[in-house]
């Protein structure tokens, strides 16, 4: 499990969205860019004031790692049985 404490978010109204940087948090490099292809690979719990993103993983390697990031405290509080993951930006730079 890694503990984040920095990660951005999007304040849009009555949708706030966390957006954390795969290459960097989980300590593989880039091939974490190549290896995110889904979303059904992760899956996200939410209380008010934490979350817990779990990710798995093929690797170039052709090993299976699992990943677990918790992010808390959160700076805004979420609605759980509001929240959707989603993938964004450029297959190179998830």
């Amino acid at each position: 499990t890694r503990q984040l404490k920095q990660y951005r978010y999007m304040d849009e109204g009555p949708t706030v969205s966390v957006i954390l940087e795969l290459n960097e948090h989980l300590g593989i490099g880039a091939e974490a860019s190549e290896v995110v292809r889904e979303l059904r690979q992760f899956r996200v719990t939410c209380q008010p004031d934490s979350l817990d993103v779990q990710l798995r993983v093929l690797r170039q390697s052709g090993k299976i790692c699992h990943f677990q990031l918790e992010l808390a405290p959160l700076r805004k509080e979420i609605v759980p049985e509001d929240t959707v993951p989603r993938l964004r930006g450029k297959e190179g730079k998830r």
